[in-house]
């Protein structure tokens, strides 16, 4: 292969990874609403009473930032491509599809119990 057929190669597996991530994010804001529908009288006061499902955005975002940009690096260093390679990238995609909005929703059930909400996120 010369260095421009790898080159694209890897190339359409980064555009193809780029967009799983940026559909993992995008279903992240599928669960949110706005906060005054609920009957709070102003988007500030529907923020504060809403604020684990805010706090489980931001984290499960983080969370799947950090891993775009370790996919990201990890390019740096690859240069060609076979099929057992884009197999276990497919399973790690799949991973992050699926970890995105179990994160949230634990977050959001450890926020239910008043009497102990940290301890419940261990």
């Amino acid at each position: 292969m010369t260095r421009r057929s790898e080159e694209a190669e890897t190339e359409r597996l980064e555009a193809f990874s780029d967009g799983i991530f940026a559909f993992a994010i995008t279903l992240l804001v599928l669960g949110l609403y706005d906060p005054t529908t609920r009957g709070f009288s102003n988007m500030f006061r529907g923020f504060i009473n809403e604020w684990p499902s805010f706090f489980a955005l931001a984290t499960s975002f983080l969370t799947i930032l950090v891993m775009w940009m370790n996919h990201h690096n990890m390019f740096n260093y690859v240069k060609r491509l076979n099929r057992r390679f884009m197999f276990l990238n497919g399973l790690l995609l799949m991973f992050v599809n699926s970890i995105g909005g179990n994160l949230r929703r634990h977050f959001l059930s450890s926020f239910t119990c008043l009497e102990c909400p940290l301890a419940s996120c261990f």
